[in-house]
């Protein structure tokens, strides 16, 4: 009986140690379940007020929790979050794109975001998060999670805009009045006019020559037959 009662008394004592130490065991490894937020804003589409953006979250890797909801129906120009409910500390990694729609006049936006959640405890086994976002194709730090939404026509009509009505190979620039230009005065090769301006024709120069040179030359035959009658006289 003395073994029975020994017996008892250490199953006792083993279940009031055991009562004692299991609610600190179970509070150092339990962690109150926070929810992480990732904000996601959508800028506003032109000429369509109630335009709806599509935007979709999907998690990394088997370690990442799954959020509430993987997809986000956001109003034209408003912000709405993913919340992701995160029971223990850790790295947490999410892709985040908009899914394209059916219009096929609208440029969906084609920028797809990581995000990685940090998860920590501090001093006093309370978890918390911080979050970091960059964009896959440039590899860069973003401020924050946006997409933008545009018109395909807005494209088209820059492409094929219409040549400029000032523009020199527009049609209607040939229609234009011009100013004259400064009027010259050409003279062809084989011309009679005299460059000078003189209106006097070449002939009439000629002959005004030729009347010079025989009045010389009557002078010159004059003054000689003069010389001539002269010395006869003399002798």
């Amino acid at each position: 009986m003395k073994a029975v009662r020994h017996f008892v008394r250490m199953v006792g004592i083993c279940m009031i140690t055991l009562c004692f130490f299991m609610p600190s065991c179970v509070n150092a490894n339990a962690y109150h379940t926070i929810s992480a937020k990732i904000p996601v804003f959508c800028v506003k589409m032109p000429e369509w007020e109630d335009y709806t953006y599509q935007v979709v979250i999907e998690p990394q890797n088997d370690t990442s929790p799954m959020p509430k909801a993987t997809l986000l129906e956001i109003l034209n120009h408003h912000t709405d979050a993913f919340e992701i409910e995160i029971s223990e500390p850790g790295t947490f990694s999410y892709q985040i794109y908009e899914k394209t729609g059916d219009y096929l006049d609208v440029q969906y936006d084609s920028r797809i975001y990581h995000i990685t959640v940090f998860v920590t405890q501090d001093d006093n086994d309370h978890l918390q998060y911080s979050v970091t976002v960059s964009e896959t194709e440039t590899d860069s730090k973003a401020d924050s999670v946006q997409f933008q939404d545009g018109w395909v026509r807005d494209t088209e009509e820059v492409e094929g805009s219409q040549p400029d009505e000032s523009s020199p190979d527009s049609p209607e620039s040939d229609q234009t009045t011009s100013l004259p230009e400064p009027s010259t005065v050409s003279v062809p090769r084989n011309s009679d006019k005299v460059l000078t301006g003189d209106t006097s024709s070449v002939s009439s120069l000629f002959a005004i020559t030729a009347c010079s040179l025989v009045t010389a030359g009557l002078i010159v035959i004059l003054s000689h037959k003069r010389a001539r009658d002269e010395n006869d006289q003399n002798l």
